[in-house]
């Protein structure tokens, strides 16, 4: 409910985003994979925000 609540005060629709972050940092793929690897094999306590 916190986060629909953030998302309705400040108006905020990632659906409708035009742009994106892309991190250009030493350890990039390695986080990228570690992200990969939540959606393609969730934790029975894993929280991906």
């Amino acid at each position: 409910m916190m986060v629909a609540r953030v998302r309705l005060k400040h108006r905020f629709e990632s659906c409708r985003l035009e742009r994106y972050m892309a991190s250009n940092g030493p350890d990039v793929k390695k986080e990228a994979a570690d992200v990969i690897g939540l959606y393609l094999h969730p934790s029975a306590h894993a929280a991906i925000f």
